[in-house]
């Protein structure tokens, strides 16, 4: 059985499949913080909102 994530990735929410994408997640964190002054970023969710762990 597969566990997905039921939201999907936006302008204000980044989805990153392990802490390796570190760099790139730091990038849009900050981007959303300029343009929205808010924002969720999650590890351990693939972009397609499937659970890696």
């Amino acid at each position: 059985m597969n566990s997905y994530f039921k939201l999907k990735e936006s302008e204000t929410l980044e989805l990153k499949k392990s802490t390796a994408q570190l760099k790139p997640a730091v990038i849009s964190i900050v981007a959303m913080l300029n343009k929205h002054q808010e924002g969720k970023l999650y590890f351990g969710v693939r972009d397609d909102g499937s659970i890696v762990g």
